[in-house]
């Protein structure tokens, strides 16, 4: 079960075609993700949720994986990057113990699952710790940012609760200003 922003601005091939790139924001509750091309074009992004909230947490994540596993294989991209957790913690995990196990399933099952949906993605997955691309901004900051720079996203800002969508938007703007930046002489 996945919600979604499309941006009219791209066209997102069905199947075969692999022009763009997949971006995750994994959590145990609901994962964000964007799907996008360069130089940083949104075409689609959404969540991924459970079908119900009070699930447990092994269910929701299972649904949140199966889900994954299909959006990959409907639209194969060409690389797939998926935030993982840094060494520092902020927030509401910070001191909950039990909650960091079950986001740390979340992020693996997420990776498994995008590892297994197809027999390969041809630039790779990706893993990127979480301080590498926010740089010490607050989610609510990141997400007043993201909502300025696209307007398909700014529209629906008001059911991305949790930020998940804007920081694997975020994610994508980072990638690819990464790879600009990795080519310079």
């Amino acid at each position: 079960m996945s919600d979604q922003v499309n941006n009219s601005a791209g066209s997102l091939p069905a199947g075969g075609g692999r022009e763009f790139d997949l971006f995750l924001d994994p959590s145990s509750t609901r994962t964000g993700y964007a799907i996008m091309k360069r130089p940083a074009v949104i075409l689609e992004a959404g969540h991924l949720k459970p079908r119900r909230r009070d699930d447990s947490a092994e269910d929701r994540i299972t649904t949140m994986a199966i889900d994954l596993e299909e959006l990959i294989r409907k639209r194969p991209p060409s690389s797939i990057v998926i935030e993982i957790p840094s060494g520092k913690v902020h927030g509401r995990l910070r001191g909950n113990a039990p909650h960091l196990v079950v986001y740390g399933m979340a992020v693996g099952a997420m990776y498994w699952a995008a590892r297994s949906a197809v027999d390969s993605i041809p630039g790779g997955i990706h893993l990127v710790n979480a301080n590498e691309w926010t740089r010490g901004q607050s989610k609510a900051k990141r997400c007043r940012l993201i909502a300025a720079e696209f307007p398909a996203y700014a529209k629906d800002f008001a059911s991305d609760s949790g930020g998940d969508m804007a920081d694997a938007i975020g994610l994508g703007v980072w990638w690819y200003a990464k790879e600009r930046r990795e080519r310079l002489p």
